[in-house]
């Protein structure tokens, strides 16, 4: 997580186009990424999905361009219904997504379109881990 982070920071220090404000608040949410990430490392989950999260999510914020819209970029990529199926915002990580989805499933049951989605997102991702577990694509 340290060389994510400090690529991260590198890069954005380097960029002569954005303002020090934003470079200052940009370094912060890498350090706030890095260290989401850490914890989660350290909590056992899969090592893949939370270093594939935090690089995408640190990609994501180091191309802010202004203050309002690194807010944007920061939230947690938190699916929304619409249509009779979830849709995704414009700063989506799919790993991001999949460790809420964990997350809520050791707190309660899913229910169908939570667990479809779920195991959408961890086929996705996971496509070898997700047939033994899943059996062949379902959706």
């Amino acid at each position: 997580m340290e060389a994510v982070y400090r690529h991260g920071k590198r890069q954005v220090l380097e960029d002569e186009r954005k303002e020090e404000r934003l470079k200052k608040a940009i370094v912060e949410a890498l350090s706030d990424i890095k260290r989401k990430a850490s914890g989660e490392a350290e909590r056992g989950i899969l090592f893949e999905l939370v270093l594939g999260m935090a690089q995408k999510k640190s990609r994501i914020v180091c191309e802010a361009e202004s203050i309002s819209q690194l807010k944007e970029m920061v939230k947690p990529c938190e699916p929304y219904w619409s249509g009779g199926e979830f849709k995704t915002g414009p700063y989506h990580v799919p790993e991001e997504e999949l460790l809420i989805w964990s997350e809520i499933s050791l707190e309660m049951v899913l229910n169908d379109a939570g667990y479809r989605r779920y195991a959408q997102l961890f086929m996705e991702l996971f496509p070898e881990e997700g047939e033994k577990i899943f059996g062949k694509k379902i959706f």
